[in-house]
């Protein structure tokens, strides 16, 4: 006869007596409990399957209350478990967590977004003259115009957040690509790519000429020379002015200053650079942002 192990036995018992008390915290879970009912389950599955649906309750409460995911202690952070019924076994999934999702919604049709990820969920003050940028960029969707707009102000005058909101409502209206590039980084990156990668660069460019809604912040404050000018800068606007794309700049530079801003010491450089500027001056509507810095 077989000698019985009163450990394995007190194992067995205890087993049992931890599932009794799982099933009971998850049968008193009414949003759980109607869950595991939805996706096919009775009773006798849910007690069989306890630990998986234990682990699931856990884990979407967790998620209820979530901390953020700075601060995400989960087994596995930033990943929400779900849990379906398939041919008679409860199998558990991993998928990226709400927030992730939504984040990643938020992003989906930026080529760029050079503006710090807070600003999604920021609200703007209606100013006076943000009113008038805001009422004049909602008759281009309206209309499905295709204009230049030119915003200028000094520094903490809020134009680039102004520009980031016009981001977000023409995606919001609209669901196409925008492009919300800072000025200062991406153009450097196009000069150092167009020596040593031109294929990546031409791919880059390419981008920018096509893309539904240019925004080019810092505009004017980015490194100057003639080879950025003429052989970025130009091209790039000249496509897109071609094309008839919406392109936005925000500039802490007035229009009347980039003639002195883009000037050149050679008779040629000058005439390129007027031709430059003209091409900006030609297609924009410009507008000062400069006394909401004193509100």
């Amino acid at each position: 006869m077989e000698k019985i192990n009163l450990k394995d036995f007190i194992s067995v018992q205890d087993d049992e007596q931890i599932k009794k008390e799982l099933f009971l915290e998850v049968k008193k879970d009414p949003i759980i409990f109607q869950r595991m009912l939805d996706i096919g389950l009775n009773e006798g599955d849910i007690f069989s399957n306890i630990a998986k649906i234990s682990e699931y309750q856990e884990d979407y409460h967790y998620c209820q209350n979530c901390p953020g995911l700075d601060n995400c202690h989960k087994k596995n952070p930033h990943l929400e478990l779900t849990l379906s019924y398939e041919n008679g076994e409860l199998v558990r999934e991993f998928s990226p967590c709400k927030i992730i999702r939504e984040n990643i919604d938020k992003n989906k049709n930026y080529l760029y977004r050079d503006f710090d990820e807070d600003i999604l969920d920021s609200n703007i003050d209606f100013y006076e003259e943000r009113r008038n940028v805001i009422n004049a960029f909602s008759k281009v969707i309206i209309l499905n115009k295709n204009s230049w707009f030119y915003l200028y102000g000094p520094i903490n005058s809020g134009k680039s957040f102004l520009a980031a909101h016009l981001a977000k409502t023409y995606i919001a209206k609209t669901n196409r690509e925008v492009a919300f590039i800072d000025a200062i980084n991406r153009i450097k990156e196009l000069a150092d790519l167009y020596f040593e990668d031109r294929e990546k660069f031409d791919r880059e460019f390419n981008s920018l000429t096509k893309i539904s809604l240019l925004i080019i912040d810092n505009f004017g404050s980015e490194y100057h020379s003639d080879f950025i000018r003429d052989t970025i800068l130009y091209p790039l606007l000249y496509q897109r002015y071609k094309n008839n794309k919406t392109t936005i700049f925000v500039s802490d530079f007035a229009l009347k200053d980039l003639n002195l801003l883009y000037a050149s010491k050679t008779r040629d450089g000058y005439l390129k650079s007027r031709q430059f500027v003209d091409l900006i001056k030609g297609k924009v509507q410009e507008f000062n942002l400069e006394t909401i810095l004193f509100k």
